[in-house]
């Protein structure tokens, strides 16, 4: 039985060192390896896939066979700078938002975010897996008080964590802040559901009172 897959759509590169090698990657294997295609057809996709300022790096070029390995070694040439990539994702972990209050959206883009950092340093030769302490030190900072208390209570006071630890930690926290954010939202629209119905069910009295009165004769002489 023939399953139709879904259809892969190229990757795109925005002109920044911390994406040129997942593009360089995903392109290399559906573009450059793909022996259907010609040099003309791989500068079309080429074209296509680069945006904001990686396509003035070829845009002069001419379309054809020649000029297609002449724009890839140009994109090469331009961002394939290791010591440039490797600068820009350690500036990333830096620059991951701080969580100033228990808040599990902005936990989970730390954790997120730290990952793809972590694993792009690693695939970069980076001797990262020696940089533990240092890294709970940063990411700790990027915590809020309460949270980083609890991290700190679940040490033994002479203990040198490892990073896979404390991801553990922050994963585990932001599953049980995600857990109680989303009981606190049913709790409120449960409270509002019943505060409707009452609203409703008072109405409903009051219309049935008032149509009693009219259809009553001895509430209309009362009255």
């Amino acid at each position: 039985m023939n399953i139709k897959l879904p259809q892969i759509d190229l990757p795109h590169f925005n002109g920044t060192y911390e994406n040129w090698l997942p593009f360089y990657e995903g392109f290399k294997a559906l573009v450059l390896d793909n022996p259907s295609l010609n040099n003309i057809q791989r500068f079309y996709y080429l074209l296509s896939a680069l945006k904001n300022d990686s396509i003035q790096v070829v845009q002069s070029l001419e379309i054809s066979d020649h000029n297609f390995d002449i724009a890839w070694q140009l994109l090469k040439d331009r961002y394939e700078n290791k010591r440039v990539i490797v600068q820009n994702h350690i500036k990333g972990i830096f620059e991951l938002p701080v969580m100033s209050k228990e808040n599990h959206g902005i936990l989970r883009k730390i954790i997120d975010g730290f990952s793809k950092h972590q694993r792009a340093l690693k695939s970069l030769g980076q001797p990262i897996s020696t940089w533990d302490t240092l890294l709970i030190y940063i990411l700790s900072n990027k915590l809020d008080n309460h949270t980083r208390r609890e991290w700190e209570a679940s040490l033994k006071s002479d203990q040198l964590p490892d990073i896979t630890i404390f991801l553990d930690f922050l994963k585990n926290k932001a599953q049980l802040l995600e857990t109680l954010d989303t009981r606190e939202t049913n709790r409120v629209v449960g409270v509002k559901s019943d505060k409707s119905f009452m609203r409703s069910s008072s109405h409903l009295v009051t219309k049935a009172n008032d149509q009693f009165r009219t259809d009553c004769r001895f509430c209309r002489d009362i009255t």
